[in-house]
Formats: structure tokens, C-alpha cells, sequence
């Protein structure tokens, strides 16, 4: 009866080892969200978001400072993106074949150095450059941290996982503004560079003690390293396709708003404008705590929807603002509004690829936000140039209103 016993526990631990997912090492972790390595990669992504996204808000006003012009901003904070989408799609083929960490490792030092290069070449035309090389730094980081995190989430739990793992990156996108406006303001540019660079050495020495356990999964199965060869063409299909259609949708007309939100607040002469960014936060953690309650009771297309929704309301809202009152109601619909549009369109990609497809699935799913976040900076700045920052803000919230009959087509065969 032992010996049976053992046999049949060997036979388990065999099967266990198999399985691609989700690429943990211990059974008894399945369930498990939040491991050490899930808190650690937490912190990198916040850390490296946070010294990304203070240059958000406070490029314009850098822009300015040189001496450029509301199309010059435009085109500075839009370069990112379009780097960023020029370099992501060929890092996930790299994620699948080479593994997640040496990627990361390479994305964060080229951030490093582009953040240190800041403080020396301050023209704008220079800064168009260095904001294409930043691009590229995002591009490898960025996909590799949300890969990293999808293989240590249970494939029973990704969308619940993936709504904890970016409270980390979507606080930094709120926190970051407001971290860069406090610095430029009470310190100058230079200091907020230099944060920068700090953030970034921070990361990527927390980055070092992370383990990669796709890179052991590829090693313990060399056919699944072989398998990932025809992958691109498996995830460029209607599971991905439509919802990097509609974070397209969402974060252009996001990036329209975010881009000229405090030099808008500026303009209607609001003070202490750094508030609205942590009314934002604040919704943001509160709409990711009590999300895994939503996904039991609500489905996906109607959260989706909701979220639209609030986020119309918040463009709109922002548009006719004339007190920080008024600001602060704004920033808090679009916390509870765009806080989980990502993680639920990101789960729904994540669910329809195998692990070792994830890497291409996520390229092509966060390269819409590349091409959304650079084109949204520069078209939002010329029609801001043309009518002004108000009818802009109700452009964007016309423009991710049209998301909603995308939501309703495919409710059932990808939301339910």
C-alpha cells in the first residue's frame, strides 16, 4: 500500500512539473497571489512607473521652459510612445525565447542612462531624441514586468491577479504628475531627472534578486522554446486584437487629458492642482481592492462598459472646470473608470494564449497603448493648438464613447 501510495505521489510531481502553468515551483502556490517575487516585481513596476511618469505632466511646462511651443510638447511627450511601439513588438519574441529578466535588466539600464543624459542635453530637439530612447527602455521593461507577473499568477486567477499586480503601475501613473510638478516647482528640473535616475537604480537592483521561472521552464522543456516560433500569427487574432482595439480607444483619449491636465489647470489659473492627482490614486486602490467582489457579482462587458462611461464623464467634467473642486470630482471618476479597463482586457488576452505565447500577445496588446499614447500626444496637441484645451477634453470623451459598441458586439464571444 506504500509503495502504491508513493508511485502514485511520483506520478503527480511528474504531471505537476509538465504543465506550463502557471510557472510556479511550488504545488501548493497555485491558488497563491501575492509571493515574495509577486510583491518584489509590485515594487519594480511602481518604481520604474513612478520616475517614467513625473516627466508626464511637467514635459509640456519643460518644453516651454526651452522655449518650444504646445506642438513641440506634443510631439516630445508623443515620441515615447511611438519609440515605445517601434521596439515592443520585436521584445516579444525575445520574452518567449530568451526568458522575461534579461530583458527587463536591459529595458531598465537604458532608462537609466537616457534619465541621466536629461540633465546635460536640454534642447528640444535633443529631447525628442532622448525621449525616443526612453521609448525604447520602456518598451523592453515594461512588457517584461507584465509577462513576469502573468507567469506567477494561477491561470484560474489572472484577472483578479493582473487588477492587484497594476494598482502598482497605476499609482505611479498618479502619484507620478504630482511627484513631478512638487520637484519642478519647489527644486527645478534637475532634481526631478535626477529622482528619476535614483528610482530607476532602486529598481533594477530589486530587479537582480528576481527569479526567472520562465527561463527554468524553457530549460526543463526545449520543445515549448521551439513552439514559440510560429506564435506571432496564433495571437494576432480577434482575442487580442479587440481588446488592444479598445485600450487603443481608451488611452488615446486618456493621453489627450493627462498630457495637458496641469498645464490646463494652469491655464484656468487652479491652484494646488497636485491634489486631483491623489484623489486619483486614492480611487484607483479602492476600485482594485474591491474588483475580485465585482468579477463574481458583474460581468466583464458590463465593468467595461461602466468604465467607458465614467470615463466620458470625467473628460467631460474636466473640460468645463473652472475650480479645484471641480478637478478633484474629475480625477476621481477617471480613477474608478480607467483603473480596470487594463487589467480586465489584459486578463482577457492572457486566458486565450498559452504561457509561451504570452510575451507576442502582450506586445500586441500593450503596442495599441504605444500607438495610442503617441499619437493621443501629438493629435490632442495640434487640435489643442487649434480650438483650445477644452474642446479637446470633449473630443477625447466623444472618442472613447465609441469604444462602447465594440464592447457590445463582442460581449458574448469574449466578455461572458
Amino acid at each position: 500500500m506504500a509503495s502504491t501510495q508513493k508511485l502514485t505521489l511520483n506520478q503527480v510531481n511528474k504531471v505537476t512539473q509538465v504543465q506550463p502553468a502557471p510557472l510556479l515551483k511550488k504545488a501548493h502556490q497555485v491558488e497563491r497571489i501575492f509571493s515574495k517575487d509577486f510583491c518584489f516585481l509590485m515594487i519594480v513596476s511602481f518604481l520604474t512607473g513612478i520616475a517614467m511618469t513625473t516627466q508626464m505632466g511637467t514635459l509640456p511646462l519643460f518644453v516651454s521652459y526651452l522655449g518650444g511651443s504646445k506642438g513641440q510638447a506634443g510631439i516630445v511627450v508623443g515620441m515615447l510612445g511611438i519609440s515605445s511601439l517601434i521596439f515592443r513588438l520585436p521584445v516579444g519574441p525575445l520574452l518567449d525565447r530568451f526568458g522575461r529578466k534579461l530583458v527587463l535588466i536591459i529595458g531598465m539600464i537604458v532608462m537609466l542612462i537616457d534619465f541621466a543624459c536629461l540633465n546635460y542635453f536640454q534642447t528640444v530637439s535633443l529631447l525628442i531624441i532622448l525621449r525616443f530612447v526612453q521609448g525604447a527602455g520602456l518598451a523592453f521593461s515594461s512588457t517584461a514586468i507584465t509577462t513576469m507577473a502573468s507567469d506567477l499568477i494561477p491561470s484560474s486567477r489572472m484577472a483578479v491577479g493582473m487588477s492587484y499586480f497594476t494598482i502598482s503601475s497605476t499609482i505611479a501613473a498618479a502619484l507620478g504628475p504630482m511627484l513631478g510638478l512638487f520637484l519642478i516647482m519647489r527644486y527645478g528640473f534637475t532634481a526631478m531627472f535626477f529622482v528619476a535616475v535614483i528610482l530607476t537604480l532602486l529598481a533594477i537592483g530589486l530587479g537582480l534578486m528576481i527569479p526567472d521561472y520562465y527561463q527554468a521552464q524553457l530549460k526543463a522543456q526545449p520543445k515549448a522554446k521551439a513552439d514559440t516560433v510560429t506564435e506571432r500569427a496564433t495571437v494576432l487574432k480577434a482575442p487580442i486584437v479587440i481588446p488592444s482595439l479598445i485600450i487603443f480607444m481608451a488611452c488615446l483619449s486618456y493621453s489627450g487629458v493627462a498630457t495637458f491636465y496641469s498645464q490646463f489647470a494652469l491655464e484656468r489659473h487652479v491652484n494646488n492642482i497636485g491634489y486631483s492627482f491623489a484623489i486619483g490614486s486614492v480611487a484607483i486602490i479602492l476600485a482594485r481592492i474591491v474588483y475580485s467582489r465585482f468579477l463574481v457579482a458583474v460581468k466583464d462587458s458590463i465593468l467595461l462598459a461602466g468604465s467607458i462611461l465614467l470615463m466620458v464623464a470625467s473628460f467631460s467634467i474636466t473640460a468645463e472646470s473652472h475650480t479645484l473642486f471641480q478637478f478633484l470630482i474629475a480625477s476621481a471618476l477617471l480613477g474608478f473608470g480607467f483603473s480596470l479597463i487594463m487589467p480586465i482586457l489584459t486578463a482577457v488576452v492572457l486566458k486565450r494564449v498559452s504561457p509561451y505565447q504570452r510575451g507576442n500577445a502582450l506586445a500586441v496588446f500593450t503596442g495599441a497603448t504605444d500607438i495610442a499614447v503617441g499619437a493621443g500626444a501629438m493629435v490632442w496637441g495640434y487640435v489643442a493648438g487649434l480650438v483650445g484645451f477644452s474642446l479637446t477634453f470633449l473630443a477625447c470623451a466623444a472618442f472613447v464613447a465609441l469604444a462602447l459598441m465594440i464592447i457590445f458586439k463582442y460581449r458574448q464571444s469574449l466578455f461572458e
